[in-house]
């Protein structure tokens, strides 16, 4: 079962030895009748999941009940969940701390042990408190102004998170005059997002972190290394040069790829269909009642800026015959057909609505996002709290060469190549990251992505 301390922790129960430890100060569980209890020791494992495209936290324990938890305190989905853990690095003064708070969603699973009778497993899934109560009211009203404000104006007086819980990252440019649906707050909040751009034609993304924070950013923030420089880079390699057990050998530690497998996608067929190389616009004019059409080749108005490496990650020269001719991924616009409806007579003639921004830029948006997601890895670190989506990242992959061939790289007069493997190596996106806390250990496994080497 679960301990309220790692192993790894210090004599004063606070300092992590290695970088795995953590210190669980309290986990309670409090049912619908107000009534509290510590379940610290019933549970086996629970992890903590945040995603980039998603303002919601997830919350997955697995409980061993062997006190009749279940009966005793009439657990019925109702359950608020609330836990604050603590780090403090080997060499640091600094606690690291989280406190959250969930509320119970379901109980995806129940099994009696088949031996031990007085045992029993259930699995509980919780979100955050916001999203549930998102989930169960409705808002509707009219807006103006920056949809970006309009976004935070959900979430400050719908969802009465503070104003310093909620950061915007980038230039949002896009305007709204309108009446948001009557629709959950964060659903307009979300179509809110898929309508604001900066000036360049970059999408944002709306997410939440374990760090208690709600986080509405553009892409281009993300990769910029101004705004976004990368966070730690984490190495795959058997060897060690600092020595184990000091606080050098406990910074390498943190820097380590514990276990990596990929889903590599390379689906160019996906891509395309998401508008990731070319597309076409059909824009229909309602006030005046007419059609016209614009098409996007990624080839010669994709922008370096929304890239994290060469900005290209495809051939543009492969292509597949139709009638004797060669149709490269740029030539191939009905892939991804898009409609945008104008209505220029609206509010006064105003151009500046947020149809104009999707209208300009939707193609653009469409195809950063599709090309972002061309290469994708799953790789597993030791626990950070600070280890969030959106993070900028830069792993090291070795070649896949054996141990004597790489030895030769290193004698004098060896070729010197690089001993890193360029098709795998280099800058990648967070875009989910796991916090998972199993017997006395803490990891994070990372879902990254990027568009190009």
């Amino acid at each position: 079962m679960f301990n309220n301390i790692s192993y790894g922790v210090g004599q004063d129960g606070k300092t992590a030895e290695f970088p795995g430890a953590f210190v669980v100060k309290s986990f309670t569980l409090t049912n619908n009748r107000n009534k509290s209890t510590d379940i610290q020791k019933l549970i086996k494992n629970f992890t903590i999941t945040e995603e980039i495209f998603s303002p919601t936290l997830v919350l997955h324990l697995q409980i061993i009940d062997n006190i009749n938890l279940f009966e005793d305190y009439g657990l019925c989905g109702q359950e608020i969940l609330e836990f604050t853990i603590l780090k403090r690095d080997l060499g640091s003064k600094i606690e690291k701390e989280i406190s959250l708070r969930f509320v119970t969603k379901e109980y995806p699973s129940f099994s009696r042990d088949s031996e031990k009778y007085d045992i029993q497993y259930y699995d509980i899934i919780a979100i955050s408190e916001l999203t549930y109560y998102s989930s169960l009211t409705k808002i509707s009203r009219s807006v103006t102004g920056h949809t970006a404000d309009n976004i935070k104006n959900i979430f400050v007086e719908d969802l009465s998170i503070s104003k310093d819980r909620f950061i915007i990252t980038g230039e949002p440019s896009t305007n709204f005059t309108g009446v948001l649906p009557i629709n959950t707050p964060i659903k307009n909040a979300q179509w809110l997002v898929n309508h604001t751009y900066d000036q360049h034609g970059s999408p944002f993304i709306l997410f939440q972190t374990i760090l208690n924070k709600v986080q509405l950013s553009s892409i281009s923030s993300l990769i910029s290394d101004s705004t976004n420089p990368i966070y730690k880079t984490f190495v795959y390699r058997r060897d060690y040069q600092e020595t184990p057990g000091g606080a050098s050998g406990f910074q390498e530690l943190t820097h380590r790829i514990l276990g990596i497998s990929s889903n590599l996608k390379l689906d160019k067929i996906n891509q395309a269909r998401q508008g990731a190389f070319a597309s076409e616009t059909r824009y229909v004019d309602i006030a005046n009642k007419n059609i016209t059409t614009r098409s996007f080749n990624h080839s010669t108005e994709s922008s370096k800026a929304l890239s994290l490496g060469k900005g290209k990650n495809y051939s543009g020269d492969f292509g597949v015959v139709k009638n004797g001719a060669a149709l490269t991924l740029n030539d191939m616009t009905s892939a991804k057909i898009n409609y945008v409806y104008t209505n220029p007579s609206s509010y006064g003639f105003s151009s500046e609505n947020s149809n104009f921004a999707l209208s300009e830029s939707q193609h653009k948006a469409q195809s950063v996002i599709g090309n972002l997601q061309n290469e994708s890895h799953d790789i597993i670190v030791y626990g950070d709290f600070a280890l969030n989506v959106g993070r900028k990242i830069n792993i090291d992959i070795p070649k896949a060469i054996n141990y004597y061939n790489q030895q030769k790289f290193r004698e004098p007069g060896g070729s010197g190549a690089n001993l890193n493997d360029s098709s795998f190596s280099g800058k990648y996106l967070v875009f989910k990251a796991s916090h998972r806390f199993e017997e006395g250990l803490y990891t994070t496994q990372l879902t990254i992505g990027r568009d190009s080497a």
